[in-house]
């Protein structure tokens, strides 16, 4: 409920007592005789509400019935009167909507996630349909309040979706509380007229039983009717999580030939970690990821897993530790840390606990234990879905002073569910473009027309329009590998490549490929067959042919030419002793516009000093430039440095405006070593130092 709603109710319910406190006091005064009991007076009060009063002509009334007997019936008149335009606005809008929305988006089901996507929706100025069975729901009224037409009905009923005119809507949203009602609500979809440029998502909260309906029958033929998508919680999370940190920086920063990601559980959010990782994780001259799964019991799950993609182990390195590991385990977490570092050092950490305290202690506890091992210390993610106290506690709001801990929440439903994670149209774009790029490259070869991709993007089927989104996901990390970003401006400053860096991504991409078919099942053989999932180039890159080697080449110029552009980093470290003048800084900024126009400005620096900070903060405020923040030291042993400096505060509000933070490797000692070997430190200073010199395309000093 808003203010101004609060402020009228409580003027009216303010009304409403007055008018009773003088009816009751009207009555005592006419009553000389006191010959009434109080509950006379107030029953005769509450009367002049319903207009029923009983005035005697040859009584002189005292003023305090002359103001009850015309504020209680105000009173009354007023309450209807609001009521009833409250609930004929209400009818209204609806009405309006039903016969005059266009492109809207409609949701069926307001409980915890249609709510979210709704508010999501509306945040981005799309006129909202809600469709909910449940008549006491509180979600209802809230969504009225913020703007959505709000129908209360089944959405299993083919005329109520008619009703809310889904013929002309842009998308449907099917979030009700089984998965089998969200299905119906697809099959009922099927049979409607004039839908074949909606777009529905389904959710399913069994992400095996979405992929075995992708490939019935019956669902493909809803497929050919409308674009159908599933999407699930755990699924987006593992998504969003991958794209909104860069695992390939860290195995650059450890120095190590491939990523080494350490997951603790096998549940069902891990599970998708791994899955989103055996797609995702393909650089440039790295080999084949490794995934250490820790926990007890394990057998049950890992049986289930592979018996459910069996092909996974072609592209991903799989090591079982069935132990506890923790700080209930009894075990050496720290000898164990160093066991696992022996072959492949980690890269990331990954906690998923069902009890978010119990994952905000894990990772804690692991967050101490990890910087007493050397070179051990890479990010930890924990999954934290609900806003709650403990979130807040391990991350600030964006743009709010932050203490910088190494430690990383994800799978909040607000960005899971966001319009961002689910209903992204640039996205698509990249997909559109990206099969326009394949159809082009295979309308030069003689047998085009025998595949079933060489087909324009409105007829190809779900499965492939899936398979081009997914190649576009990973579009930025190629182009990270090119120190480039993705964008879309017309106007930016083209990447530069080589025909080595063409080649090595372009193997990358046909790894990427590779794991995408591998987990969904198919095999290799020499003849292709889609019903059997075989296909014929699932080789390793040296096995290629010729011609589809210059196949993912050719994707990889398109896909640079398209959407790379250009990175300038610009590295700054600490130098009090040199504090750069404004005048030399504002000559720095003409030189960078007139030498590196139309790039992607970014601004790497451990903010180490006031010139620092203050060199920094004018690079983000007349450029534009992200800030990319290399941590030389753990947080509690850096912020000592900081704090004699008295720029704490300053560094932790930059913090908290920067694109990204990360610990370097801690590679001259431990947190408890660091603490009281300056030389160690020093060393450490200056090996960050060097990291930001070797970054960056433009050193200031």
């Amino acid at each position: 409920m808003d203010e101004q709603s609060k402020k009228i109710i409580g003027l009216v319910i303010f009304i409403w007592l007055l008018a009773f406190s003088y009816g009751v006091w009207g009555y005592f005064l006419l009553d000389s005789q006191h010959s009434e009991s109080i509950s006379n007076y107030i029953y005769h009060s509450l009367q002049l509400f319903a207009l029923d009063g009983d005035w005697g002509n040859d009584v002189t009334l005292p003023w305090q019935h002359e103001i009850a007997r015309f504020l209680a019936p105000f009173v009354t008149i007023v309450t209807l009167v609001l009521a009833v335009l409250t609930g004929l606005h209400i009818q209204i809008k609806n009405k309006l909507a039903l016969r005059w929305y266009k492109n809207h988006i409609v949701v069926c089901g307001i409980g915890k996630k249609g709510l979210i996507i709704v508010q999501s929706l509306l945040a981005e100025g799309y006129r909202v349909i809600v469709i909910e069975n449940d008549a006491s729901s509180s979600n209802i009224t809230l969504c009225r309040k913020q703007g959505a037409c709000v129908v209360i009905d089944s959405a299993t009923k083919q005329q109520v979706l008619k009703r809310v005119r889904l013929s002309k809507a842009k998308a449907l949203f099917a979030v009700c509380d089984t998965t089998a009602k969200n299905i119906e609500i697809a099959l009922i979809v099927q049979g409607l007229d004039e839908c074949s440029d909606l777009v529905a998502y389904i959710h399913a909260s069994d992400t095996n039983l979405s992929e075995y309906l992708e490939r019935y029958g019956r669902l493909r033929e809803i497929s050919s009717a409308f674009d159908l998508r599933f999407f699930n919680v755990f699924e987006s999370s593992a998504r969003v999580l991958f794209n909104s940190f860069p695992i390939e920086r860290y195995t650059v920063l450890f120095g190590v030939s491939r990523p080494h990601l350490v997951i603790f559980g096998f549940n069902e959010m891990e599970q998708h970690i791994v899955l989103e990782a055996i797609r995702r994780c393909h650089y440039i001259g790295q080999d084949y990821l490794k995934i250490t799964i820790i926990g007890t019991e394990l057998e049950q799950y890992k049986n289930i897993f592979f018996s459910q993609y069996p092909q996974v182990h072609q592209v991903c390195d799989f090591n079982f530790i069935d132990q506890p590991f923790g700080r209930c385990s009894g075990i050496s977490t720290q000898d164990e840390l160093i066991k696992l570092g022996e072959t492949d050092i980690p890269t990331g950490y990954f906690i998923c606990e069902k009890d978010p305290a119990l994952g905000a202690t894990e990772a804690l506890y692991l967050h101490e234990v990890t910087q007493q091992v050397i070179k051990r210390n890479a990010p930890i993610f924990v999954y934290m879905p609900s806003h709650s106290g403990l979130l807040k506690l391990l991350e600030s709001n964006s743009g709010e002073p932050e203490v910088p801990d190494n430690i990383f929440s994800f799978g909040q439903l607000e960005k899971v569910l966001s319009l961002d994670a689910l209903m992204n149209d640039v996205l698509d774009e990249v997909g559109k473009t990206l099969h326009q790029g394949y159809l082009d490259i295979r309308k030069k070869s003689s047998d085009f027309g025998t595949k079933p991709a060489d087909v324009k993007w409105e007829y190809l089927s779900n499965h492939f329009k899936s398979v081009n989104r997914q190649a576009g996901d990973h579009v930025s990390v190629k182009l990270n590998s090119l120190n480039s970003s993705f964008s879309l401006d017309k106007k930016r400053a083209r990447v530069k490549y080589n025909s080595e860096e063409i080649e090595k991504l372009a193997e990358a991409e046909h790894r990427r490929w590779m794991s995408n078919y591998y987990i969904n099942g198919w095999v290799y053989g020499t003849v292709r067959s889609e019903v059997a999932k075989v296909h014929p180039e699932l080789l390793t890159w040296s096995a290629l042919s010729d011609d589809s080697k210059e196949y993912d080449r050719e994707q990889i110029r398109q896909t640079v030419d398209n959407y790379g552009k250009k990175n300038l980093i610009i590295g700054l470290t600490s130098n009090d002793g040199n504090a750069v003048k404004i005048e030399d800084i504002n000559l720095i900024e003409k030189e960078i516009k007139d030498n590196y126009p139309n790039q992607n400005y970014l601004v790497m620096s451990s903010l180490g000093s006031h010139s620092e900070i203050q060199n920094v903060e004018f690079f983000m405020q007349k450029l534009g430039a992200k800030l990319l923040v290399p941590l030389p030291l753990p947080f509690q042993l850096y912020q000592g440095e900081l704090l004699a400096k008295e720029i704490d505060f300053s560094f932790r509000k930059l913090i908290g405006k920067s694109d990204s933070y990360y610990e370097m490797p801690l590679c001259f000692g431990t947190l408890q070593t660091l603490s009281s070997d300056a030389e160690a430190r020093i060393q450490q200073h200056e090996y960050t130092k060097t990291y930001i010199r070797e970054c960056s395309t433009y050193f200031l000093k």
